[in-house]
């Protein structure tokens, strides 16, 4: 995610990806939308997974996440791998002081790690991480959501990716899912702070959205 653009209703900023501490913030209100160039993805094994487009609305109770892919979710994972294809580091109570940081970067902070998940359907089982070989009979997406420890870039899981999730049926090129406010302790009207990575991309480093402020619905 190199170069993203923040749409805003008619406003269109640029977003460059740099030294997070000392790039300007972007602010947002209850909604926003990143669109990213194609091509910037690894394919050293399987075909990365090319994020064109992110999106997250709220409504007061759920974040509804969107992400939109250059090509079909069959061409990604047929014949491939299950697994992440996008992260949202969340600053909850938008607090460079407390939580932990992100591993490739100078930012601090942050309080949560949310995945969204390309996962396969099989006749034998499923799978949201590797895959189980053989013809698919379907696609779907999850979430998985991880705590940060103070001060440290591990992170602990805290939502059950396999079994606590809903599922949304992916057939296209959009992958989509929602998170209830209550995961993750945050209210109606609070502030916080957002960096969304781009999980496929060639350059780690260059992975990541500048910061977005966003005040929740």
């Amino acid at each position: 995610m190199r170069h993203i653009t923040l749409i805003l209703a008619v406003m269109i900023v640029m977003i460059c990806i740099a030294d997070f501490i000392s790039a300007e913030p972007t602010r947002a209100t209850h909604n926003f939308e990143l669109e990213d160039a194609e091509g910037d993805v690894s394919n050293l094994n399987d075909p990365g997974k090319d994020v064109v487009k992110v999106s997250i609305k709220t409504d007061g109770k759920y974040f509804s996440m969107k992400v939109t892919l250059k090509n079909t979710i069959k061409y990604y994972l047929e014949g491939h791998k299950a697994g992440t294809v996008v992260q949202f580091h969340l600053d909850t109570d938008n607090n460079r002081e407390t939580g932990g940081k992100i591993f490739w970067t100078k930012n601090t902070g942050f309080e949560y790690l949310i995945g969204i998940r390309s996962c396969i359907k099989y006749k034998n089982g499923e799978a949201c991480m590797g895959g189980l070989g053989g013809p698919s009979t379907g696609f779907f997406s999850s979430y998985s959501i991880k705590q940060y420890e103070q001060g440290s870039t591990s992170a602990n899981n805290i939502h059950d990716f396999k079994w606590r999730s809903p599922r949304n049926d992916i057939s296209d090129n959009t992958i989509m899912t929602k998170i209830p406010y209550t995961e993750i302790g945050v209210v109606s009207g609070q502030t916080i702070r957002v960096v969304i990575e781009e999980k496929d991309s060639k350059e780690p480093k260059e992975a990541y959205s500048s910061d977005i402020i966003l005040k929740l619905k």
